[in-house]
């Protein structure tokens, strides 16, 4: 469980990190940025964590760490972002 779970924490800090990466940028090279590509890594590594989970889980039990991912995008959201939840 511990796998899918930090798939679930990289996907959301990648979700920030694209959100930091590609705010108040103006143009498509802009977006090429610290920020965007340690978002891009994230993905990626929670992307092989998310694969290798579903060799171990059931489909079922798997897809309900979505959830833990949308949580954390709005608790990081708040805390990094100073976003307001609604």
């Amino acid at each position: 469980m511990t796998t899918i779970t930090l798939s679930a924490v990289l996907a959301a800090l990648g979700q920030i990190l694209l959100k930091l990466g590609a705010s108040e940028k103006t143009n498509l090279l802009a977006f090429i940025n610290w920020n965007s590509f340690l978002g891009c890594l994230c993905y990626v590594v929670g992307l092989l964590l998310w694969i290798y989970s579903l060799s171990k889980l059931s489909l079922s039990a798997a897809y309900a760490f979505t959830l833990v991912t949308f949580v954390l995008a709005y608790i990081f959201s708040k805390i990094w972002l100073h976003e307001s939840i609604s």
